[in-house]
């Protein structure tokens, strides 16, 4: 199944086009979730059982108080640094450093701002590979 874009739920989508089952310990966050299932619904899919499909196989991450607090955090920072961040690249870095977990991303350049904030950011590529056979 193609998406109509790829935004920053593009290791979720292509994790789902492998066959999400093949990963084990795969997390997502609710934004990421929130993001391919409006693409699906754009569609005109039914999101519930996709949504079902990805509970069971993947554990989506909350934007709980921790991660709050990191947002909120980062956010001063980079804006007393003039550097200006899409409120989904903060979400969902803030839910990976709350809960020390690296991003897996297509999207490395959007990320990388992140790095100096406690986000160690994995290539999406690279973490694709051994399920694709490459």
């Amino acid at each position: 199944m193609q998406m109509p874009m790829r935004s920053h739920s593009d290791a979720l989508i292509e994790a789902y086009d492998i066959g999400i089952e093949k990963f084990s310990g795969l997390h997502t966050t609710y934004i990421s979730l929130y993001e391919f299932l409006r693409g699906l619904a754009y569609l005109g899919k039914e999101v519930s059982e996709y949504k079902a499909y990805i509970e069971a196989n993947v554990e989506p991450l909350p934007l709980d108080n921790r991660a709050v607090t990191t947002a909120s955090e980062v956010y001063a920072k980079l804006r007393k640094a003039g550097s200006l961040v899409e409120d989904p690249d903060l979400l969902i870095a803030s839910v990976c450093i709350a809960n020390a977990l690296p991003i897996v991303t297509g999207n490395v350049k959007h990320f990388e701002r992140f790095r100096e904030h406690g986000l160690s950011i994995r290539r999406l590529d690279d973490y694709l590979a051994p399920v694709r056979g490459s």
